[in-house]
Parts: C-alpha cells; sequence; structure tokens
C-alpha cells in the first residue's frame, strides 16, 4: 500500500532548512511529499545565499551544457559521408 504524507512546515531561515534537510531526504527517499511554506520575510544573509545557489546552478548547467556540446561536436568529427 502506498500512501502520501503531507506536512505543513513553516521555515523562518536557511539554517533552519539545513536542520530538516536530512528528514527531508529520507522521506523523500520513502516516496513521500511535504509541501514547505517558506516566508516571504528573509534575512539579507539568506537572500545573498539564494543568489549564490542560482549563481552555483547557473556555472553547473553552462558546464554541463558546453560538455555535451563539445562531446557532440566531437563525435561528429569522426562520421565519414
Amino acid at each position: 500500500m502506498r500512501f502520501n504524507l503531507i506536512g505543513l512546515v513553516r521555515i523562518f531561515s536557511a539554517k533552519a532548512l539545513a536542520m530538516y534537510s536530512e528528514g527531508l531526504e529520507y522521506m523523500q527517499s520513502r516516496g513521500c511529499k511535504c509541501r514547505l511554506i517558506i516566508s516571504h520575510d528573509i534575512s539579507e544573509e539568506d537572500y545573498a545565499e539564494i543568489k549564490r545557489g542560482y549563481a552555483i546552478k547557473k556555472q553547473i548547467t553552462d558546464e554541463l551544457l558546453n560538455s555535451i556540446t563539445r562531446e557532440i561536436i566531437g563525435s561528429r568529427r569522426n562520421v565519414c559521408f
């Protein structure tokens, strides 16, 4: 029997969310669902960390796309017509 656990948690800071992360990862690995409602009032520190996270995400995405593009271009060079 499968079920979904839906919880309501209000997080006030990134540090609090980090404390919950292990439990959330465990829940996710078991197929549970959890909805987080996060306050729109955040500290400058949290805002800076969010911006930093998006910058890291963009960097990783760009590097991955560049790697895939180089691999595709490289494989086309080895094709004979």
